[in-house]
């Protein structure tokens, strides 16, 4: 008898050993199964962390810039393209600067001689245009002038920014490889620079021959 009790109580001693050692398996694994999961979000937020935040670019006031020389475009810094571009020199609240698409030096431009309040310049224009094989006569001349307000382009219909009027032919330039050139000026002139962004000016950019 005292043999089969041993047996017996040796059997439930490793069937309770059995069961307790199964039972922490699924334990275990939860375990590592968490601490997995720690060390996954401690990597991302290290990540996050050593990422450098991107600066965001505001658009210029340009009524508060310093007396200088300038460079503001329609197109963030981001962008290869500049976009729509006004070049001034700034003086107290007195611009002169020249407004095209990038790169007004060789492309088509107006000169704008103004006065600048909150992002708005508003002042007189001129815009060298290009005549016939034909010189510029009086009643060619006469034809040009214009009392009416229009959006000013550069003939790709892009852009609303610039707004002039009242024109007519300022002066008359020599000709050039049997071409007849003349300054158009426009007594009005409205240019919006609302989010308008500053970018680096150079030199070269600036040296916008524009009359007097």
């Amino acid at each position: 008898m005292r043999i089969i009790k041993l047996v017996v109580i040796n059997a439930l001693i490793n069937l309770l050993f059995s069961a307790c050692t199964n039972s922490n398996i699924p334990e275990s694994s939860q375990q590592n199964e968490v601490l997995n999961e720690r060390k996954k979000v401690t990597v991302t937020e290290t990540q996050k962390t050593l990422e450098t935040p991107k600066t965001k670019e505001n658009p210029v006031d340009t009524s508060k810039l310093a007396d200088g020389n300038y460079q503001v475009c329609k197109n963030t810094s981001s962008s290869r393209v500049r976009g729509w571009c006004f070049t001034f020199t700034k003086t107290a609240n007195l611009v002169n600067g020249v407004y095209g698409y990038q790169a007004p030096k060789d492309s088509a431009h107006v000169c704008i001689k103004g006065t600048l309040e909150k992002n708005i310049v508003t002042g007189i224009g001129y815009e060298l245009i290009e005549g016939d094989s034909t010189s510029f006569t009086a009643k060619k001349i006469d034809s040009y002038k214009d009392q009416t307000i229009r959006i000013w382009t550069d003939g790709s219909d892009e852009g609303d920014y610039l707004k002039v009027g009242n024109s007519s032919i300022y002066s008359v330039e020599e000709n050039y490889d049997e071409k007849h050139f003349a300054w158009m000026g426009y007594k009005y002139v409205r240019l919006n620079l609302n989010n308008f962004y500053q970018r680096p000016i150079k030199a070269k950019e600036y040296s916008t021959n524009c009359p007097n």
